[in-house]
């Protein structure tokens, strides 16, 4: 009786039609018989709940939608999307007999999908079974075959999450002309499943305007994995240039890591296109396009379990919040610095919000600039070059960082690379050899080559610990993932470069060892910093904007200041 009673009150309420919760059941039920054998399939990435919800939210799904998945899996988005829609005939205000109808049109006629694997079609059919529908609109077949059936479900909505690593063999030779012979998987990372859904979409417009009709236009939400944004290959920069010429880009969303833990490891973002709608205006401009860096939803990962969804102490859900905030600044188009951003891209360009927004420097804090600080004392004290520091309060004022201006790093220093010198290269010796580590002030070993780069510049790793940023004050080697940062001011010091090294490092979120920081990308990265007034409160202006176009000036006294106001601050030379 207990059983039953936790399955009905606990388990059933969460799954029957007459809900708006789409639990993908079939994705539970692995992940827990995943947790007791042992046997999880580490290139599974069935799609979270919430982030279905959040996929059909963004495109609008509701009763009047005919919603489409090539490559279904579990059948999560096509569960979510039912359900939603199903809820939504139950909200109008009609007989029961019309609501009734509504739901019969939904199940026979709304939702269609496609899964070419076959333990995955059993998932996603009994899915969709257990929510209400007979699947009798999901297809065991291959995606690049079925276009008949494309054409059939006609979807007003694609929601869909590709496999990254597809073989081959599956994919149509007109998509792989300048594939290498021998490749074991898509190099495209999972677009050329969007690119042949654009180009069903093309034929089938053609085909209506040779009828006189007028040409459709479908949204469709898609999960790629970060590097087919990026695009530092030519297969993914040239399908990107492909896919704008028919397509319209809206927005990118950055998720969570490991967003399909325990199942697959790939960072992954959502792409939202309007199909049908060519990227560049008839005039030859183009629409900016939205870019969210949504990678806090309120979820904490588990072992085996999965990431888990966390409530606050009045036991609400942290990622219902979450996710209107997401979904508001999307459908206004806000901009808020370091979370999203506004920009008109085309296929050359990297499509993450990492390169576009503003790092948020209102929520900086005294205690950034002390771990820096503190980092550093320890290197000295722990490598014996200054034994002993005396202990104050800090009197550091307040940082103030609304009032700051921002600077382009390549305006402020200039940028070194650094050199590669294997382990088997290096000699014995007292040189110090930063690497790209994020300890020990950036000193992995001591060599006997001689230093490439001064002292008195900063260290910043563009590979391996991305971001990490050090003040060094002696000559030094760097390895070739590590730049140095030359300040082009000639007072620059000790202090002065600790203070830009913690300033520095709060931007080390944009970047991670998928999305590198490249130099192009260092030189154009803005920070924040303070500038100079007169005794009025007025800025100081630089006719010359050596450091800033706007002539802004960089207080570098209170930046040497404000370091030596914090405890041990002061003990740095002597």
């Amino acid at each position: 009786v207990d059983i039953l009673d936790e399955i009905v009150g606990n388990i059933y309420s969460y799954i029957n039609t007459d809900t708006s919760e789409g639990q993908d059941i079939l994705n539970l039920f692995f992940i827990a018989f995943n947790k007791y054998t042992g046997k999880a399939d580490k290139n599974q990435a069935f799609t979270p709940d919430h982030i279905t919800n959040f996929m059909c939210r963004v495109t609008g799904v509701d009763r009047t939608k005919r919603i489409f998945d090539g490559t279904c899996g579990s059948g999560s988005f096509l569960v979510q999307a039912m359900v939603l829609e199903l809820a939504d005939c139950n909200n109008q205000r009609v007989t029961d007999a019309e609501k009734d109808a509504m739901r019969e049109t939904v199940r026979k006629e709304h939702i269609y999908g496609i899964e070419i694997e076959e333990k995955a079609f059993g998932l996603s059919t009994t899915n969709m079974l257990i929510h209400g529908d007979g699947n009798s609109n999901v297809k065991k077949a291959n995606l690049f075959e079925s276009e008949a059936f494309f054409k059939e479900a006609n979807p007003d909505i694609i929601l869909m999450n590709p496999p990254y690593n597809a073989k081959p063999i599956k994919i149509p030779a007109r998509y792989k002309t300048d594939w290498k012979a021998d490749a074991k998987e898509d190099p495209t990372k999972g677009m050329v499943f969007l690119k042949f859904i654009s180009d069903t979409l093309k034929k089938i417009n053609k085909a209506r305007e040779d009828e006189g009709k007028t040409p459709k236009e479908v949204k469709i939400a898609i999960l790629l994995p970060v590097s087919a944004a990026i695009g530092t290959s030519n297969y993914i920069s040239d399908m990107k240039k492909a896919l704008l010429e028919d397509n319209t880009l809206e927005a990118v969303f950055t998720l969570p890591n490991e967003i399909f833990y325990p199942g697959a490891s790939a960072s992954a973002c959502c792409m939202v296109f309007t199909l049908g709608k060519p990227h560049k205006n008839a005039d030859g401009t183009v629409n900016k396009t939205f870019f969210g860096y949504y990678k806090e939803d309120g979820h904490k990962k588990k072992k085996n379990l999965g990431r888990i969804e966390q409530f606050d102490e009045n036991n609400n859900s942290i990622w219902k919040k979450i996710e209107d905030e997401w979904l508001d600044l999307y459908r206004n188009k806000t901009v808020k610095d370091g979370i999203s951003a506004m920009q008109a891209v085309s296929g050359d360009d990297e499509w993450l919000c990492e390169a576009y927004m503003k790092t948020d420097y209102s929520t900086i804090l005294e205690s950034d600039y002390l771990r820096t600080l503190n980092d550093y004392c320890a290197y000295l004290v722990q490598n014996g070059k200054y034994p002993s520091l005396a202990h104050k309060e800090s009197t550091a004022p307040n940082l103030n960082a609304n009032t700051w201006k921002r600077f382009f790093l390549g305006r402020l220093f200039t940028i070194k690379k650094g050199k590669r010198l294997t382990a088997a290269d290096q000699e014995e010796g007292q040189n110090i050899y930063i690497g790209a580590i994020d300890s020990n002030n950036g000193v992995a070993s001591y060599i006997g080559q001689a230093p490439i780069h001064r002292g008195n510049t900063i260290s910043l790793s563009y590979n391996g610990s991305v971001g990490e940023a050090f003040y060094q004050p002696e000559p030094y080697w760097a390895t070739d993932d590590v730049n140095a940062l030359y300040s082009k001011y000639d007072g620059f010091n000790v202090y002065i470069g600790l203070f830009l090294a913690a300033t520095i490092r709060q931007e080390k979120y944009r970047f991670s060892y998928g999305r590198k920081w490249t130099l192009d990308n260092m030189k154009a990265t803005d920070i924040c910093l303070p500038i100079q007034h007169n005794s009025e409160g007025s800025p100081i202006i630089d006719e010359t904007c050596k450091y800033s176009d706007a002539g802004f000036i960089p207080d570098w006294q209170f930046m040497e200041d404000y370091i030596k106001a914090l405890p041990y601050g002061d003990r740095l030379e002597g």
